[in-house]
């Protein structure tokens, strides 16, 4: 069974952040949303959870993947794990948490910054007219994490913002293994 990792849950959301374009995106239409995050345990990841609806009647497949965040809390390298594809059609006009499964179960790491995002594929329709919305948190109880965008080629973030994506990130709680706290405190401690 699988557990919480983290998450950025409400039903006082403040306002909503659309998907409408193809990832990766080269114009000013945002293709994919991301929120970091820093596990406190070793776990595999296995699953994903993004509130979303749809406006009028997007087709492309949607994706989740985790990435190694950087110094600004944006993903970085490659995808570290990818999930099923997610049919946008299949969404309503209510927000609802859609679920995205990772057929192979990512390894990750107590301490490290990770962002897990929610992208468009090239397939299908989605555009200014059919999209894909997300959910945002109000900043009145902010997770630590920090939400990002995809637009115009790169990852991007509202500055001064602490809103963040509705989002849960589930995975299963990994045996043995040293984590990197555990470490540090041994270190300190002997």
């Amino acid at each position: 069974m699988a557990d919480i990792v983290d998450s950025s849950l409400t039903d006082n959301y403040s306002w909503a952040y659309a998907i409408r374009n193809y990832h990766p995106s080269s114009t000013t239409s945002s293709s994919g949303i991301g929120q970091s995050f820093i596990p406190l345990k070793n776990y595999k990841l296995t699953r994903a959870d993004f509130k979303l609806y749809k406006t009028k009647s997007p087709t492309t497949s949607l994706y989740a993947e985790l990435y190694l965040a950087n110094i600004n809390h944006f993903p970085t390298g490659s995808a570290l794990a990818t999930s099923n594809a997610f049919a946008s059609s299949s969404l309503t006009a209510t927000p609802t948490l859609i679920e995205f499964d990772f057929p192979i179960p990512y390894q990750m790491t107590s301490g490290i910054e990770y962002v897990i995002i929610c992208r468009s594929g090239t397939d299908g329709t989605i555009d200014n007219t059919n999209m894909v919305g997300s959910d945002i948190a109000l900043d009145t109880n902010p997770h630590s994490g920090y939400m990002c965008y995809y637009v115009s080629s790169a990852w991007a973030r509202l500055a001064g913002s602490d809103d963040d994506i509705c989002f849960v990130v589930y995975g299963t709680l990994s045996k043995g293994g040293a984590s990197i706290i555990h470490l540090m405190e041994e270190m300190a401690f002997g």
